[in-house]
């Protein structure tokens, strides 16, 4: 198993602007870490330098302490699966397995084996001679990864492995992608700008926005902990009210909200709770009473909107529970849910 770290990492196009501003994180031995972010906030430019295709333009990049910046692609020890599965056509399932294996002149009991071996691993025995035209894109993209399994490699790197795939697939293989790292107890890099698929997978996060780091942390943290509105706001929060602290009371456009104890200072701030936070119904403090202003059922969930006076609070509740437009509704909000962040320019 493999640490991998960034140090400073920075990267500018030729005649373009910078894509990377000094980013440093570590990479556990055998984690699966997310590199998660909207487009062009520099998540693929990372995982391509860490392969040795795209050389950063300052900062290092070490595999276990030892810096691979002056070592080649073919030699890191990082292999790199695709968003587009880049399966060889002319080459039949068994064959594409067992390419890197052929690059490194193993012997063909041992090919047989460990394609065989790595086949069983994601679910495709018996796919040898199945070309990738007869496959489904989930089906692809497991033999993607069982070549690049199939050899062992140091560092896994999978660049958007589900952006393709329909919603059931992904899920699918968001649990064999997780299965095989646990199993294997390989270091994982991992790329998306899914949230879903990120919390589903990671064991840490980190959220690059405009090429810098804004936050690293388990997943659950960038729900009950974001560092800023933006990280708030990219995990789904939508209930934002400007607030001034003074000791456990926060003074909002909704009244007096009691919050626990925490080291933020006193003075302004911006109060956030999630909207599946929101209790409905009274329950000892931070109960609150407004009028349904819209409800949407969604499957599994439920959506409603709330005025309260002149504010606005959003809230996810089971979809057994129906409410009428202009119908009374109290609202509970649980001290322990609120998180306060730093005020917003212009508060």
């Amino acid at each position: 198993m493999t640490t991998v770290s960034l140090h400073n990492l920075s990267h500018t196009f030729p005649y373009g602007p910078p894509v990377l501003h000094d980013v440093s994180l570590t990479v556990g031995q055998g984690e699966l870490m997310v590199l998660l972010g909207p487009s062009g906030s520099g998540k693929t430019t990372i995982l391509r330098s860490i392969a040795g295709l795209v050389p950063p333009t300052d900062g290092d990049i070490r595999f276990d302490n030892q810096s691979v910046l002056g070592v080649p692609p073919e030699r890191r020890g990082a292999v790199m699966v695709f968003q587009e599965h880049a399966l060889f056509p002319f080459m039949d399932v068994g064959a594409n397995v067992a390419f890197g294996l052929k690059m490194r002149r193993a012997g063909a009991s041992t090919i047989r084996t460990k394609v065989a071996q790595a086949l069983a691993a994601v679910q495709l025995a018996g796919y040898e001679d199945r070309r990738p035209d007869e496959l489904s894109g989930g089906q692809r993209q497991r033999v993607a990864l069982a070549r690049a399994l199939v050899i062992q490699p140091r560092v896994l790197l999978l660049d958007e492995p589900l952006s393709s795939l329909e919603p059931s697939l992904r899920e699918d293989l968001r649990v064999t992608i997780r299965t095989l790292q646990q199993q294997a107890g390989i270091t994982m890099i991992f790329v998306t700008h899914d949230q879903t698929d990120a919390v589903a997978v990671a064991d840490r996060i980190c959220l690059l926005m405009q090429g810098a780091v804004r936050q690293i942390g388990e997943p659950r943290s960038f729900f009950e902990r974001p560092v800023d509105s933006d990280v708030a706001r990219f995990f789904g929060g939508i209930n934002f009210l400007p607030g001034i602290k003074r000791g456990r009371i926060v003074e909002t456009d909704l009244g007096p909200l009691e919050v626990d104890d925490t080291d933020k200072p006193d003075g302004d701030v911006l109060v956030t709770i999630r909207p599946e936070a929101v209790e409905v119904g009274r329950n000892g403090h931070n109960n609150l009473v407004g009028l349904v202003e819209t409800y949407s059922f969604q499957g599994l969930v439920a959506r409603c909107g709330a005025g309260i006076s002149d504010t606005h609070l959003q809230l996810t509740v089971t979809p057994y529970q129906r409410f009428s437009r202009g119908e009374e509704i109290i609202l509970h909000l649980p001290r322990e849910r609120i998180h306060l962040l730093p005020a917003e320019n212009g508060q």
